[in-house]
């Protein structure tokens, strides 16, 4: 961990890091989205079966916790657990947020927080000669390591990983209604069809899911595969698919 503070929507943020990664606390989700304290932590535990610990969150306690009390400030001395989330396991835990706020802070977050690179520079001027011309090496094969990553973080999935997507979004929202042969399918397929597909790309921060990063692409399944219909929507199912019964 560290001491620095980034600013997310006008709020202090210090930087917390984890085995190489950025991550958050349920206390830091509720502040920056302006929500009753515990909200975060009670859609965790809601939806913590469709979570990986290790790759959306992680969970300290034990001795473990006991050292990183010893190397933070931010863990109460009586707790027995802590709980920190990745960027994967925040995208999972706001998507229900629909509001102005959230979708704002979302970007921020990813963008300025979660994906933020840092780096100090060495000073170089007491260095022999060769060391230098070593570093002068080192920092090439880095700019051509920058460089592929740009690449690879600019490539966008191709044919058949865009059939992979839709064929998810099909079966997703085919289940959502209740199959082809519901009254919800007939009068609601279309509706659901595009909600599932706006909060896919709000989520991914795409204009359309071709254009869905490479790098992404476990996220944007896990995206579909999780995705919940509005209570509105929702709700226009029941009523539409309670016909059956009558």
């Amino acid at each position: 961990m560290n001491n620095q503070i980034i600013k997310i929507n006008n709020t202090d943020l210090s930087v917390k890091e984890l085995n190489g990664q950025r991550v958050v606390t349920f206390k830091d989700i509720d502040v920056l989205h302006e929500r009753v304290w515990g909200t975060a932590g009670r859609n965790f535990r809601e939806n913590k079966s469709h979570l990986i610990e290790n790759e959306d969150y992680f969970s300290i306690k034990g001795d473990e916790l006991k050292n990183f009390k010893q190397a933070t400030n931010f863990v109460g001395s009586n707790a027995k657990e802590i709980i920190l989330i990745t960027e994967s396991g925040y995208l999972m835990l706001v998507k229900s947020l629909q509001d102005d706020l959230a979708w704002k802070v979302q970007r921020e977050l990813v963008n300025n927080y979660f994906r933020a690179k840092s780096g100090q520079a060495l000073n170089t001027s007491k260095l022999s000669k060769e060391l230098k011309a070593i570093l002068m090496l080192d920092e090439k094969t880095v700019e051509m390591d920058n460089r592929i990553t740009n690449l690879e973080e600019r490539m966008t999935i191709e044919t058949g990983s865009q059939k992979v997507l839709c064929d998810l979004v099909n079966k997703k929202v085919m289940a959502v209604l209740g199959g082809k042969d519901t009254p919800a399918y007939r009068e609601l397929g279309k509706k659901a069809f595009r909600q599932c597909w706006n909060d896919y790309k709000k989520i991914l921060d795409v204009a359309s899911y071709k254009d869905t990063p490479v790098k992404d692409f476990d996220l944007a399944k896990k995206v579909i595969i999780d995705w919940k219909p509005n209570r509105e929507l929702e709700l226009m199912i029941r009523g539409c698919n309670a016909q059956i019964r009558m």
